[in-house]
């Protein structure tokens, strides 16, 4: 916004959806807890934590801003942290070596490409402590509702183009019913969830035609 207040533009913003970064970790890991705690620590060069690497899709994705903001740090460490260029090469990395833990996007895990669907079954999804409640959660559409997964974020669509056009149009779809259904299925939140009708009948029609 202040990039965008520099130039002397007032964008619309559209909040679409909400999505939360997970922690994956292989098959063969027994320990399916974290805490952020354990995250920070290691992301400022701590040895004493269970990590012993984290692998992310990109150096400069939004995952890694919004790990490097919650520990505190500008440089990423140089040591166990490691990159790919997309969320399927860290999942099919974690599901074939054991001791590293991936942060991925939730909708990469539970909607996830032909690219991947072999690497799925060999991993598991990690819960995380909410310090609110002490409790261990995963990242669920669920609990991504519930407000107790500690990892979730909004998305937006920033729209700058000042006029009517193909981008305001996009903006109105995905934030329409039927924008926000196609979210749903794709493994995030909607930030409005669709309505669902039923229809209560007393009687059945056993009418074969």
């Amino acid at each position: 916004m202040a990039y965008f207040e520099a130039k002397k533009l007032n964008p619309r913003m559209t909040p679409f959806a909400h999505d939360a970064i997970a922690f994956i970790a292989n098959k063969n890991t027994k320990d399916t807890l974290i805490t952020l705690k354990e995250v920070k620590d290691f992301m400022n060069g701590s040895k004493s934590t269970k990590i012993k690497g984290l692998v992310f899709d990109n150096l400069n994705s939004s995952t890694v801003r919004f790990i490097s903001e919650l520990s505190g740090i500008r440089t990423i460490p140089k040591e166990n942290v490691f990159s790919f260029k997309t969320n399927n090469e860290v999942i099919n990395y974690v599901a074939e070596n054991n001791g590293i833990i991936g942060v991925v996007g939730i909708n990469y895990i539970f909607e996830p490409s032909e690219k991947i669907m072999a690497s799925i079954p060999k991993i598991n999804v990690l819960n995380v402590l909410n310090v609110v409640d002490n409790q261990y959660y995963s990242p669920t559409q669920n609990n991504l509702g519930e407000g107790t997964y500690p990892l979730a974020r909004e998305l937006f669509v920033v729209n700058a183009q000042g006029s009517e056009g193909v981008g305001m149009r996009f903006s109105a779809f995905i934030a329409s019913e039927i924008g926000q259904r196609i979210i749903l299925k794709s493994g995030l939140l909607p930030y409005e969830i669709p309505s669902r009708k039923f229809r209560i009948r007393n009687t059945i029609n056993n009418d074969k035609k």
